[in-house]
């Protein structure tokens, strides 16, 4: 649809929480790309010649330790920021989210005027229902 949907998450963290939580998301970002590396390497082993096929699997080995090396640093963030959040003062940990789905209440288009369709407004019709359901 053409309409602007937004939200905006607030957790209450203090430092700790903050930095542990900001390493799993930089370790999160990593994986991923390590990983869709490794698939490329994978589609493309069919068209290397026997001379490249030695330094690529050299290449693939290296991305294939730096990726198991991110997953141990992953999990041992994702337990340093479980540790920060159990020693954190009660009020850390909560989180405040507000959302808009930019749903109209009603749709008062005319069809036919304005160039608005039938199957224009019962598309709005649907998202309105769609949006209320959320």
């Amino acid at each position: 649809s053409s309409r602007s949907h937004a939200v905006l998450r607030l957790d209450v963290v203090n430092a700790e929480v903050m930095q542990a939580q900001s390493r799993v998301d930089e370790l999160k970002a990593i994986v991923p790309s390590l990983m869709n590396v490794m698939d490329d390497f994978k589609k493309e082993e069919i068209n290397r010649t026997a001379a490249d096929s030695k330094a690529a699997h050299e290449l693939y080995e290296g991305v294939k330790r730096c990726l198991g090396r991110a997953r141990t640093d992953l999990k041992a963030a994702e337990e340093a920021l479980q540790q920060a959040m159990v020693c954190a003062p009660r009020s850390v940990g909560g989180a405040l989210v507000f959302v808009d789905l930019a749903g109209a209440d009603y749709d008062q288009r005319d069809v036919g005027i304005s160039g608005h369709t039938k199957e224009q407004q019962k598309e709005s019709i649907e998202i309105n229902k769609s949006l209320l359901a959320l």
